[in-house]
């Protein structure tokens, strides 16, 4: 597909309802932008979503980060019997303190959904809790959706992620295409990126010309979503230019760098073992599971590393988690 420049607008979207979130359930418009176009990507994750909303309680999202996990959780929690309960997000840095006070995750609802990211990097903790709340017999109650950007396997090989929680989560996987994967929806992805952008400065809608989107579609986009509007936000910001072509979207992917650690800057107030136990499982997944390459990175002995993953171990066991009634 390669609409014209001038052409291109939000009309455009009326020409692939397979491609956008069903009407009778429509669900924040910002995350539903992030999942629309006409590529057969999207159809498939569409369809994905349509069959099993209706009948899911537990769900495992993969996929590169920045490809809107939070829309596709927000889409299969709206459409499910769940919908017009809370869908609560669950960060890995404060699941700790999250899930050890569930009865307060919903607030005065006795039903509701977690959205879990980054589960990689829960700590043995907040897995061991977390696998408790699945297990609880009010589970019927709780909707639980898991996203995580690594292969979790090499992490169960090594101790370092709960075999049986790997086993409750990957009971119902849906893969998340990656921005290359959709190449036919970036021309109506980077329009709705610039009229977002556009209306919070209060600036004109600038034209694309054929080159920009020819670059655009060429593209690889490693940060997927995310760095698409990075770029389309820096373009925004710093050209006046009221058709943008190839040059500007490249200097745009150059100035716009996505830096996923940049929202971490801050101290986290957490235990220095959680700290030791995610490098631990982060050197771990860069070894794909092998113990052997890890503890050489680790600068420790392969007895040592073992220790230290059964230490982590034991010492969740006996954490307590209460449902409230």
């Amino acid at each position: 597909m390669n609409p014209s420049a001038h052409t291109l607008s939000l009309t455009s979207l009326h020409t692939f309802p397979s491609a956008q979130a069903p009407a009778e359930r429509p669900f924040e418009r910002e995350n539903a932008q992030r999942l629309i176009g006409p590529s057969p990507a999207m159809a498939r994750l569409w369809a994905q979503i349509r069959l099993l909303a209706p009948h899911f309680r537990i769900a495992l999202l993969t996929g590169e980060a920045g490809t809107a996990a939070d829309a596709v959780a927000q889409a299969l929690h709206d459409l499910s019997p769940f919908s017009g309960t809370p869908l609560v997000h669950v960060r890995a840095a404060e699941a700790d303190r999250q899930l050890r006070q569930p009865s307060t995750l919903f607030g005065n609802s006795t039903r509701g959904a977690l959205f879990v990211t980054d589960v990689e990097r829960l700590s043995n903790a907040s897995q061991q809790m977390l696998l408790r709340f699945l297990k609880l017999r009010r589970h019927r109650r709780i909707a639980v959706i898991g996203f995580t950007a690594v292969d979790l396997r090499p992490l169960v090989s090594s101790g370092a992620f709960n075999a049986e929680l790997f086993a409750h989560l990957g009971s119902l996987r849906l893969q998340l295409p990656a921005l290359r994967e959709r190449v036919q929806d970036i021309p109506l992805l980077a329009h709705q990126y610039l009229q977002i952008e556009a209306a919070r400065l209060g600036r004109p809608v600038p034209s694309l010309e054929q080159s920009f989107l020819s670059a655009a579609t060429d593209y690889t986009w490693p940060g997927n979503l995310d760095q698409l509007r990075s770029a389309i936000a820096w373009l925004m910001e710093n050209c006046d230019r009221p058709v943008l072509v190839a040059a500007d979207l490249h200097m745009a992917i150059s100035a716009a760098r996505v830096e996923p650690q940049a929202q971490e800057a801050t101290v986290r107030m957490v235990p220095l073992d959680h700290v030791v136990q995610e490098h631990v499982r982060a050197v771990l997944i860069g070894c794909n599971g092998n113990k052997l390459r890890a503890a050489e990175v680790l600068g420790i002995s392969r007895s040592t590393l073992y220790r230290m993953l059964e230490a982590t171990a034991a010492g969740s066991s006996g954490d307590s988690l209460a449902l409230a009634s």
